[in-house]
């Protein structure tokens, strides 16, 4: 089994846990610092952790999620790092009956593909990662939708 790192969590945090978009994003150096059982790993924790933090997990299922913790974790500060990414905002799809993140953050790459790279409850949120990303010193164009916008052009960005 795999071990989790505070590293492998921040590069876990860095894509927003979307695995497509890692793969399809990451530089050599992040390949290598955590792998695709790794992203299964801690979105398997961060499940449990939810059903517990949510209140609907049984005293055995959390027992056993915290022995589960213990095991794949290096050390109390990586178990604390990926309890703090139930705060991140998550994908698209919801399974708590809300309705899905709202404002979509668009990369349109240099032959003009146009990829969806994140979705986000909060604009600042998303204007925060926007930031991020287009400071990266290379030619990508990023933008931001409100959720049912159409991301065909970057004119299409709503406030």
């Amino acid at each position: 089994m795999s071990t989790l790192t505070v590293a492998k969590l921040d590069l876990y945090r860095r894509y927003a846990g979307d695995l497509d978009g890692w793969a399809r994003h990451a530089r050599d150096a992040e390949r290598a610092g955590i792998d695709d059982a790794d992203w299964a790993l801690i979105d398997e924790l961060l499940l449990g952790l939810d059903l517990v933090v949510r209140g609907e997990a049984s005293a055995s299922y959390t027992q056993a999620l915290e022995r589960r913790l213990m095991e794949a974790c290096a050390d109390a500060d990586t178990r604390a790092a990926l309890r703090a990414l139930l705060a991140m905002p998550r994908s698209m799809t919801r399974t708590d009956g809300q309705s899905p993140p709202r404002h979509r953050l668009w990369r349109q790459d240099d032959n003009g593909n146009v990829f969806l790279v994140a979705s986000f409850d909060r604009r600042d949120d998303a204007e925060r990662e926007l930031a991020r990303l287009a400071s990266g010193g290379h030619k990508q164009l990023y933008w931001i939708t409100v959720a049912h916008a159409e991301p065909d052009r970057p004119e299409d960005s709503s406030p």
